[in-house]
Order: C-alpha cells, then structure tokens, then sequence
C-alpha cells in the first residue's frame, strides 16, 4: 500500500472538509462539485454537509457499499493498511476516529497518512463499478 498525499480543497487549506476531500477523490469530482451535492441532500435533511446520513445518501447514489466494520478472528479491530490490503482493487472511504479516508485501489490517498488508525464502518465501490481509465 502507497500513501499518496492530496488535497482536493481548492484553496489546498487543511481544515474539516475530510468528507469532502474524500468522496472528492473517491468519486473523481472537484471539491466544490462535492460540496454542493452534499450541501443539497444536507439543507433537504436539515444537516450539515459532512453528516453521516448526508453522505450516506449521497454515496449509495454511487453505488457505493456500506460495510461494518472488520474484526480479525481474534476480535481485534483491522487497521486501515490492513483494510485496504483486504480490497486492493476497489475504491473504498473509511471511517476512522472524527476522519474519513479515502483508497483507491490499494493506495491510500489523504492529506495525512491515517493507515495505523483503526478502520471503522468502510463504503466499498467494487472494480466492477469503474471505468479504470477514469482513475488517475
């Protein structure tokens, strides 16, 4: 797994647009484009933007899939880098602790390296769902 360092914030400001930063990459959509979708499913729901069920919404429009969060057999939580390594060649956004990331296909791309935080619940775009020629 490759981190790969991107901010899709317009003004490259390192501030609490991480839901938009994510599904910005995750969807190939700019930052701004992200944020009005997200700003309408919002106002039509009386929530903000970077809500869960805000960008729940959004991302089922996607056909992105909700999945819990993974446990080894053990019990342990999976970290995110074992996560992705887990689906190397889908588009995933994962919850960690007040952060959402983002990987696409096996890479890691955030504006900080998140990969040793615990994953949480994680939305899964399978290969199946891209055109690879649409991913940079």
């Amino acid at each position: 797994m490759e981190f790969i360092k991107y901010n899709a914030n317009p003004k490259n400001w390192n501030t609490g647009d991480c839901v938009i930063r994510a599904i910005s990459a995750a969807t190939q959509k700019t930052w701004e484009e992200t944020y009005d979708a997200l700003d309408k499913i919002g106002r039509r729901k009386c929530r903000l933007p970077n809500d869960t069920p805000v960008y729940k919404e959004y991302l089922k429009n996607y056909y992105f899939i909700e999945e819990k969060q993974m446990k080894h057999s053990n019990g342990t939580k999976y970290m995110i880098d074992e996560l992705i390594d887990e689906y190397p060649d889908d588009i995933l956004l994962i919850h960690c602790t007040h952060h959402l990331t983002c990987a696409i296909q096996g890479n890691l791309v955030d504006t900080w390296n998140c990969r040793y935080k615990v994953a949480g619940k994680f939305w899964r775009l399978p290969k199946e769902y891209f055109d690879e020629s649409d991913i940079e």
